[in-house]
């Protein structure tokens, strides 16, 4: 039997699910910030397929239409992305800022967000 065209992409959502782990806040800025990017790359992997099957094979055009309007659909979720990113940014402003801009020898005032010791 032939092979799903999308294994590989499959594949690797399935390892990037699973390594994924929000250790600290700068990879939760990471994630935010690849989102918009995952959504685009698939976007265009599906508007290009689409393309190439009327294109490049016998196939009624709708089928391909079908394929490409679903990247366009997907497209439009970057946005969504952007936003949510910006949203991420002002709800986490001053913490943000702290890791951004971290004050000289902050570490040695034992700063501990939670209160422990």
């Amino acid at each position: 039997m032939p092979a799903n065209p999308f294994d590989a992409v499959i594949d690797a959502c399935g390892t990037a699910t699973h390594s994924y782990s929000p250790d600290d806040a700068l990879r939760v800025i990471d994630w935010y910030r690849g989102m918009p990017d995952l959504i685009e790359a698939v976007a265009q992997m599906l508007t290009a397929q689409g393309a190439k099957t009327t294109e490049e094979f016998y196939l009624h055009p709708a089928a391909g239409q079908f394929a490409m309007g679903l990247g366009d659909q997907l497209r439009l979720y970057s946005e969504a992305c952007h936003a949510a990113r910006a949203a991420f940014e002002r709800a986490h402003a001053a913490d943000l800022d702290r890791i951004r801009n971290p004050r000289p020898h902050e570490a040695k005032w034992n700063y501990d967000p939670s209160g422990a010791r």
